[in-house]
Formats: structure tokens, sequence, C-alpha cells
């Protein structure tokens, strides 16, 4: 996976190969192909995949040549496809997968929708429910290169994804549920780490995790004194599956580098 930050205020072009040499046309037509002639150029990284694959993923990177630009403007992000290739994303409203037009300046994310979003989320009654909620906002847009996808079939699968942060969604939604963790009760473990309490508080930990114990025995003694051979039984059948198991992880052998698939992964935060 490469990752990139981009807080160039022309935006960027991904693509694959060599970016277009300076002066090799007049300054209109460079941009009617490449985009920006100031924008940042990202070429996306070389593959490395199986065999069987190959060919698929050179023919992707070989009509991404033109690329696919990036921009941000008042907060929101928008997108050009001007390579043949095509290109998928996730609408930010319906989460729909849809195709970006050629050379069609598309906006992906709109920071008035994610604001909105967040309003009806932080007026959730609880941190618990803040925390927990489906309803956060998604400070990132999804993407992928040739290939959709959807419940028939999983983004993992595509030879080339693409994930966009915008970098100023990303810091609010962080910082408010840091807000909402300190907000909790302090007596409320479930949420904190052994190492940071005290010689007391571990101790009251250990007490009851001792006490929670004995009673599971005495529950398991009770039940194998009324029958004895189903306990048995229950206790040795995961034993056996397990080191079954062992054995046969053991026994497997490791995928040579022709048996590996490496999708490629693009992370790119685009913000200061």
């Amino acid at each position: 996976m490469a990752a990139m930050r981009v807080t160039h205020q022309d935006g960027c072009r991904l693509f694959y190969g060599q970016p277009p040499q300076r002066n090799a046309l007049d300054p209109e037509t460079q941009e009617r192909l490449f985009g920006p002639r100031r924008a940042l150029h990202l070429s996306l990284p070389l593959p490395r995949t199986s065999q069987s694959i190959l060919p698929s993923m050179w023919m992707l990177l070989e009509n991404t040549h033109r690329g696919l630009v990036l921009q941000m403007e008042e907060n929101d992000i928008y997108a050009t496809r001007l390579c043949p290739a095509s290109v998928y994303y996730a609408k930010q409203d319906t989460g729909a997968v849809v195709p970006l037009e050629r050379c069609k300046r598309t906006r992906i994310f709109s920071y008035e929708h994610f604001k909105q979003k967040y309003e009806y989320y932080k007026s959730l009654p609880s941190p618990e429910g803040r925390l927990m909620a489906a309803e956060a906002p998604c400070y990132e847009v999804l993407m992928s290169i040739g290939q959709h996808w959807g419940p028939e079939r999983h983004r993992d699968n595509n030879l080339i994804s693409i994930n966009i942060t915008h970098s100023l969604g990303e810091k609010v939604i962080e910082s408010f549920r840091q807000e909402c963790f300190k907000q909790r009760a302090p007596f409320d473990t479930d949420f904190m780490s052994v190492d940071t309490l005290d010689d007391d508080d571990k101790r009251a930990k250990v007490v009851m995790a001792a006490a929670i114990q004995g009673q599971i025995q005495k529950a398991v003694g009770a039940t194998s004194a009324k029958a004895p051979s189903a306990a048995a039984a229950a206790v040795a059948k995961p034993a056996a599956k397990t080191a079954k198991n062992m054995r046969k992880t053991k026994e497997k052998k490791r995928p040579t580098p022709k048996q590996a698939t490496k999708p490629r992964m693009v992370a790119v935060t685009v913000g200061n």
C-alpha cells in the first residue's frame, strides 16, 4: 500500500508511467490532456502480484497514464477522470457505487454534508451512544480503478483501490471521540487499560476475576458430578480439535510468490 498526504493548492494527479515532459506541449493542450500543470504528480506504485492476474493489472495501469485529478475547493473534494480506465467511487450521501464521467469535474466529498451529519452525531444522547452509533459521518471517499464493487463483490478483491481521507473531517471526528472518552465515568473499566490503573484498582480487578473464576469452577464441578462422562467428552473434544488444527497448520506449505495475490491500495489524505 502507498500512502500520501497532499497539501498542494492545485491538487494532485494519480497516474502510472512518466509525468508529461515540460514544454513538450503548449500549455492549453497539456492541461486538457493531463490536468493542471502545477498539480502534484503522484505515480501509482509498481504492482507485486501473481502471474495469473499480472496482464489484467498492467492493462489497467497502462490506461491510467492521463491520470485521475484530485482537487480541494472550499473544503470540498473534486475528482476529474482524464484516463481511459473507468473509475468508480462510493457516493457520500447514499454509498451507491457509481462511475466517474470522463473529463468532467465531479464533487465527491461535500464538507457541508459532512457537517450536517456531524451535528446529528453530536446530538445523540450519551457519549456511549455517540461512540457506538453507525451514524458517525465518514471522512473518507472510497474509489477503485477499472472495477466496481458491491454486495456481490468486495472492494478488497479489486486490483487497484484508492482511499481518500478528508484531513479536516478526520480531525473533527477523532477530536470529538476523544472528548466522549473523557466524559465516561471513571469507574467504567471496559474502556480502561490495566496499565493505567493504580495498585488498589489492579488488586480489586484480580479479586473480582478470582471470584468469577471460582463460581465457574463450582458450576463445572456440579455438572461433572451429575454426568462425568459427558463433561469429560465436552472438554476432550475441543482439545482434540485444537491439536488436529495445529497439526494441519504445521503441514501447510507456505505459498510461493506466484500464488500470492497482492491487490494495490493507494491511500491519499487531502488537506493540511
